[in-house]
């Protein structure tokens, strides 16, 4: 969802569980379990702009995934201690994948050349270097590319296009006026 498209990533999810199901001859109750469990984690990412949103939505599924492990054991009678391991495994799961998901994603960035909500972020943070530099060398540069930033986010929001990606694109579109700044 974070490095192409929610449609992506339910299409993707869609394919490995189908996959899966070949594989592992899954039964109908299991292939509705990962699909479930898929459709959580991208309903939760759509919306995600700051790192720490991956480890909230690891927590969603997480939850999704203990609530359909007890429908699951309570269909199949397996209460106890059954039920206690298995909820265990899906709580435990989607936390992993939500700090691998974490940890990875600067190289899953790097590696298909993504723009992400969160390095999009990054640039607009005003320590980043070539800001800084901006503040230095050109402050009405700098401000007028800040009041540009507010202008092309508020006309992105109303027109449903991203925001944050217009944003960044004004803060940096008079970069170049740090090379003669008088």
């Amino acid at each position: 969802t974070v490095l192409f498209s929610p449609r992506f990533a339910l299409q993707t999810n869609l394919f490995f569980v189908a996959l899966m199901a070949l594989a592992l001859e899954l039964d109908v109750d299991m292939i509705i379990f990962y699909m479930l469990s898929g459709l959580t984690g991208v309903l939760f990412m759509r919306h995600a702009y700051k790192r720490s949103d991956i480890i909230k939505c690891s927590f969603a599924v997480a939850i999704v995934n203990m609530l359909c492990v007890c429908v699951l054991c309570v269909l199949r009678n397996n209460l106890g201690v059954a039920l206690v391991m298995q909820m265990g495994y899906a709580l435990g799961s989607a936390v992993f994948s939500g700090f691998l998901t974490m940890g990875s994603l600067l190289i899953w960035e790097q590696y298909f050349d993504v723009l992400t909500p969160y390095k999009l972020t990054e640039l607009c943070n005003p320590n980043e270097p070539l800001l800084q530099k901006l503040t230095l060398k050109a402050a009405g540069t700098y401000h007028h590319s800040l009041l540009v930033g507010n202008l092309a986010a508020n006309a992105a929001d109303r027109i449903g296009a991203d925001s944050l990606l217009a944003r960044v694109g004004a803060y940096y579109h008079d970069i170049g006026k740090l090379k003669d700044p008088v």
